[in-house]
């Protein structure tokens, strides 16, 4: 094998070994972000949730499906701080418990690579559900507490 080969192997081999260790370190509670497919209509998002997003939320994600009854994922990282009042208003105070196994669908937004509730490692979780003449509405959550000063919120709601 001649010099000049064994360099560009060499380096070949350099490149990927770096792209690989650049992969690693991505914090896995921490997905990639894509803008939301579709403008999103926050007064619409926070009727149906029954959520107010917080003022520090950002990288707001919305999945809307229409289709036998009504289904909507939401996803979006706040601050730390304002956590527990996000919770009260949304009704989950004291419906929370911390890392207790339980799981939101992901079947139907697999492909959607913003929702990655299941890398969560330390979060909190909690349900709601409302039977009214016969119509159910349930909202689960699942909050990620990914560091000291964030947190990623996943809101799946479902009506029908």
């Amino acid at each position: 094998m001649n010099k000049a080969a064994i360099i560009a192997s060499v380096i070949l081999t350099l490149f990927q070994l770096s792209s690989c260790s650049n992969a690693t370190s991505t914090k896995v509670s921490e997905p990639e972000t894509q803008a939301s497919e579709m403008p999103v209509d926050l007064e619409e998002v926070q009727s149906f949730t029954r959520i107010i997003l917080p003022k520090s939320y950002r990288d707001l994600h919305v999945y809307d499906n229409k289709e036998r009854g009504r289904l909507m994922s939401v996803r979006f990282t706040m601050n730390r701080t304002e956590l527990d009042k996000f919770l009260t208003t949304a009704g989950y105070k004291g419906k929370v418990k911390l890392n207790d196994g339980r799981e939101l669908a992901n079947v139907h937004l697999a492909w959607r690579r913003w929702w990655t509730p299941d890398m969560a490692k330390n979060y909190l979780s909690g349900i709601i559900r409302e039977n009214n003449s016969g119509k159910v509405w349930q909202s689960q959550i699942l909050v990620d507490l990914v560091s000291e000063k964030t947190v990623i919120v996943y809101l799946y709601v479902l009506e029908g």
